[in-house]
């Protein structure tokens, strides 16, 4: 299945509802949200397993381990992927944990609760966050791109980016506030 597919046909068809019905925005993202969950036939276009969850963990559970990952962000990451190709003319090499080929990125997707890496109440706990490069495209000007495209359909669930860091950081957490959010140094 595709990112712009049956599943964002569906969620197109639940936000109409939404907004018909006078569901505020933040409802209209939990409700989303569970019917995302619904969705767990939902496979990655461009992305497999490891790349969403540590080492040791997929050691564990193998492929279950995109049952922790909030769909709505396994969904982006597929929709930046063909965003990019649009972008730069060619499959982009986009890059979340890369500990499966022997790079030093093993918690950028799922991070368990007493993962020593991040923040404490890290969206990356809840499955709500990656963290990602783009190569050849410096970490900006990819914020830059999702700033600037914030309504456009690929970059609808992206509700927070980090600032200021050489890597993408964009979680789906639940905000009260309209638009994408910056957070970290700088903002």
């Amino acid at each position: 299945m595709r990112p712009n597919s049956v599943v964002s046909k569906c969620i197109s068809v639940l936000r109409d509802i939404c907004e018909q019905s006078g569901i505020l925005h933040g409802e209209s993202r939990q409700l989303e949200l569970l019917f995302n969950s619904a969705l767990d036939q939902y496979t990655p276009a461009h992305f497999i397993v490891e790349e969403f969850v540590s080492e040791p963990l997929y050691k564990l559970i193998a492929t279950k381990g995109l049952w922790l990952m909030d769909l709505r962000i396994v969904w982006t990451a597929d929709a930046i992927w063909e965003h990019y190709k649009d972008v730069l003319g060619k499959n982009p090499s986009v890059y979340i944990n890369g500990w499966k080929w022997g790079h030093n990125t093993n918690f950028r997707g799922f991070r368990e609760y007493d993962c020593g890496i991040g923040a404490l109440m890290s969206m990356h706990k809840e499955g709500k966050a990656i963290d990602f490069d783009i190569a050849g495209v410096p970490a900006e000007d990819v914020r830059k791109e999702i700033l600037d495209n914030e309504g456009a359909e690929w970059a609808q669930f992206i509700s927070r980016m980090e600032n200021d860091t050489s890597w993408v950081h964009i979680d789906c957490a639940e905000t009260v506030m309209d638009g994408i959010q910056l957070f970290g140094s700088g903002s």
